[in-house]
């Protein structure tokens, strides 16, 4: 593959800051930075797009406009859920045989719909963010240990998830993935997820096992479950270098407790949460506090929470989601003045009422104001111009009630009428529907194949008997013959000498 040149690369950089000036983008100052100053991120911008200009700058855009909404410069040790972090089904250990660090997934640890989704998300990236910072964005081998996984570890959704990272965000980031020891139940699975994966990275493809893996990874980096000499035990340890940059900044950040960020601090260390996810301080008071439930009213599906202000000075809020699409929030911004209460109705737009519902989140974000005499595009133009540090947010997931009397197991419930599966959602349910049922044939299969063992041990044990007894009879009528042919002798030769006598 060709290298850009020093040209090409400081092309891209200019494009993109002009596209940036034109337009008023607001990306990440972090990664503005980093576009302006690292040529090994542009340079692989244009490799992942074979040098094609036009591609390689979209996708830059896209990736810090993700970053931005992501909040990726944000996500550290301390910011996501520990738990997840510390059970070791990521990591990243080892290297390949051409040196590019292993990042690994357990496929047995993970079993689909016992962790938030989100926050799983979020690991993979804290992951994804490290290793690029340890190896300085050199390339990387996704390493799958299938040891031990069944159907229920299968998750495509999160397999899709990681895929588009690599696709989408982190360019000329992939070197193999490696597929150790697959059960052959998932056959079906993995061609599925080939069909995801652009013709570069399907060729990149290699399934393994514990003969194989000697071509892409020395013994001496292969753990001892791999059939390798590393004695390695996964332990969580921080991120040092993460440490070093975060110990430079002066802010302190508040988390919930599944690990999302909720409000800023720049002196006090005493912050607590309560269970209830509301920390005392905060300028507004955001109730429900963690859900907000959608049921059906006529033909609508529509949510509702309330925002108070609990200060004596006035603050405009404002309201984003993570499917913004997908849901009506009417108003999206406002103005409250000192202790003064807001209703904010959500309505989930036609199309897309599906069970997905569940995985959407909304934020509501609240800044100070000076006064109250604010007009509409006064507030958007604070907004647009508003200092990252004044911000305080709190999260809020979603719950559908029909859905939550469905898991509390009362009578009747389900989706309600208007929660019709979306294409996509009835596709993920065929292909659940598809694993479950090869899980069924797979056991089946099983269960057969030890029946018939069972059966031929019994065969060979009647045919062992048949054979036994046969012999014993033979031997039995062999030796009535012999005693009968005796007898018969016994009294010729005695009838014999009886007539020789007389």
């Amino acid at each position: 593959m060709m290298e850009p040149s020093l040209q090409e690369i400081q092309e891209l950089r200019s494009l993109f800051l002009q596209k940036v000036q034109d337009e008023d983008k607001d990306f990440h100052p972090k990664d503005l930075n980093r576009v302006s100053n690292d040529d090994a991120w542009l340079r692989r911008f244009l490799l992942h797009h074979d040098l094609e200009m036009r591609d390689a700058l979209n996708m830059l855009i896209e990736t810090c406009d993700w970053r931005k909404s992501f909040k990726v410069n944000e996500i550290n040790d301390q910011t996501i859920n520990k738990e997840y972090l510390e059970e070791g089904s990521i990591f990243v250990h080892g290297r390949d045989k051409d040196g590019k660090s292993l990042f690994i997934f357990k496929c047995c640890k993970h079993v689909k719909g016992q962790k938030d989704f989100e926050e799983l998300k979020r690991c993979v990236v804290y992951w994804m963010e490290r290793v690029e910072r340890q190896d300085k964005g050199d390339q990387i081998t996704i390493f799958f240990d299938m040891t031990d996984t069944g159907l229920a570890n299968m998750d495509m959704e999160y397999t899709k998830y990681l895929i588009n990272l690599c696709k989408q965000y982190y360019p000329y980031f992939l070197n193999y993935i490696l597929i150790f020891e697959m059960p052959w139940v998932l056959n079906a699975a993995f061609k599925i997820i080939k069909t995801w994966l652009p013709t570069k990275a399907v060729q990149k493809i290699k399934f393994v096992n514990k003969n194989t893996l000697k071509d892409y990874v020395d013994s001496a980096n292969a753990l001892k479950s791999w059939g390798g000499l590393d004695t390695y035990e996964f332990s969580f340890q921080p991120d040092t270098q993460n440490e070093n940059n975060k110990s430079e900044e002066n802010k302190k950040k508040v988390h919930f407790a599944d690990g999302s960020p909720l409000v800023e601090s720049h002196s006090d260390d005493s912050w607590e949460i309560r269970n209830d996810g509301f920390v005392p301080s905060t300028r507004v008071r955001v109730t429900p506090q963690d859900a907000i439930s959608f049921v059906q009213e006529g033909i609508e599906v529509t949510g509702s929470f309330t925002v108070q202000n609990v200060t004596a000075e006035p603050v405009t809020y404002k309201v984003k989601t993570t499917s913004p699409k997908k849901f009506r929030v009417r108003p999206s911004c406002g103005m409250l003045a000192p202790y003064e209460k807001a209703t904010v109705s959500i309505v989930l737009i036609t199309g897309y009422t599906d069970a997905n519902i569940l995985r959407d989140k909304f934020l509501v974000m609240n800044i100070p104001l000076d006064h109250t005499d604010y007009s509409a595009n006064d507030l958007n133009e604070n907004w647009r111009r508003v200092d990252s540090s004044t911000v305080e947010e709190h999260r809020l997931k979603c719950r559908v009630a029909s859905l939550q009397q469905a898991h509390n197991g009362a009578p009747g419930a389900g989706l309600s009428s208007g929660l019709t599966p979306s294409p996509s959602a009835e596709l993920e349910q065929k292909m659940s529907q598809l694993l479950i049922s090869m899980n069924h044939v797979s056991e089946s299969c099983f269960k057969m194949e030890n029946e018939v063992k069972t059966l031929r041990r019994i065969l060979l044990l009647i045919i062992t008997l048949i054979l036994c007894l046969a012999t014993c009879i033979t031997f039995i009528f062999h030796d009535t013959d012999a005693n009968q042919s005796n007898q018969c002798m016994a009294k010729e030769s005695q009838s014999f000498i009886q007539h020789d006598e007389n």
